[in-house]
C-alpha cells in the first residue's frame, strides 16, 4: 500500500522508484551483478522501509505541530494566569490600604471621643461653678439687696459670662459631634470597600483554582 507523501518531501523521498537505492539496485541488475529475484528482494525490502521512513516523518510532524498547538494554549494560559495574579496582588494592595484607612478612621474617632470628654467635664465644672454662684447670690441678695446692688450686678455679669461659655463649648461639643458622625459614615463606607474587594479576591482565587486544576496545564 502506498502512503500519501508531502509535497515538501525530497525527491527521493516523494517516489521509492525514483529513490537513489532502487536506482543503484536497477544499476546492479543491468550489470549482472545481482539476479532479478534479488532485486525484486531487495526493492521489496526497501519499499518497506522506505514507508516506514515516511509514516515516521509524517507522524514527527503531527507530534511537532501538535506540540506547538499545545505551547500556545500554555502561553495563554499563562498570560491569563499571571493577569489574575496581577490583579489579585493590586486587591490585596487595595485591602492593605482601606484596612490602613480604617485604622487612621479609628484614631480620629478615638481623638474626637477624648476631645468630647475633656469638653463633657469642663461643662461640668462650669454648671458646677454656676450653681454655687447662683445659690450664693441669691444668699445675698435677700440680706442686703440694696447694700450690695453693684457687687450684685458684677456677680450677674459672671454668671452671664459663664453662661456664655456654656454655650460655646456646648457649640463645640455639637460640631465635634458632626465630624464624629462624619468619620462614622466613612468608616462604614471603608468597611463596606473591604467587603466588595474580599469578594472580588474570592472569586479570583476561584478562578486561579481554576486554571490551576485545567488538565491542559497538565
Amino acid at each position: 500500500e502506498r502512503i500519501e507523501m508531502a509535497e515538501d518531501l525530497p525527491p527521493d523521498l516523494k517516489d521509492v522508484e525514483t529513490s537513489v537505492a532502487v536506482n543503484n539496485l536497477e544499476t546492479l541488475l543491468r550489470s549482472g551483478k545481482i539476479e532479478q529475484k534479488d532485486y525484486e528482494e531487495y526493492k521489496g525490502l526497501f519499499s518497506r522501509m522506505h514507508e516506514i521512513l515516511i509514516r515516521c516523518i509524517q507522524n514527527d510532524r503531527q507530534l511537532l505541530s501538535k506540540a506547538r498547538t499545545l505551547k500556545q494554549e500554555l502561553l495563554k494560559e499563562n498570560l491569563k494566569l499571571e493577569k489574575t495574579n496581577a490583579q489579585q496582588k493590586e486587591n490585596e494592595e487595595t485591602l492593605n490600604q482601606l484596612t490602613d484607612q480604617i485604622e487612621n478612621a479609628g484614631k480620629e474617632i478615638e481623638t474626637i471621643e477624648s476631645k468630647v470628654n475633656i469638653l463633657d467635664y469642663e461643662i461640668q465644672q462650669l454648671e458646677h461653678e454656676k450653681i454655687e454662684k447662683d445659690n450664693h447670690l441669691k444668699e445675698r441678695e435677700e440680706r442686703v439687696r440694696q447694700e450690695l446692688l453693684p457687687e450684685l450686678k458684677r456677680e450677674q455679669d459672671n454668671i452671664n459670662e459663664f453662661q456664655g461659655q456654656i454655650e460655646e463649648i456646648r457649640e463645640k461639643i455639637a460640631e465635634e459631634d458632626k465630624q464624629k458622625d462624619l468619620h462614622e459614615m466613612e468608616l462604614k463606607n471603608v468597611m463596606k470597600s473591604i467587603t466588595s474587594a474580599k469578594e472580588e479576591i474570592d472569586k479570583l482565587q476561584q478562578n486561579l483554582s481554576k486554571i490551576r486544576d485545567d488538565p491542559i496545564r497538565t
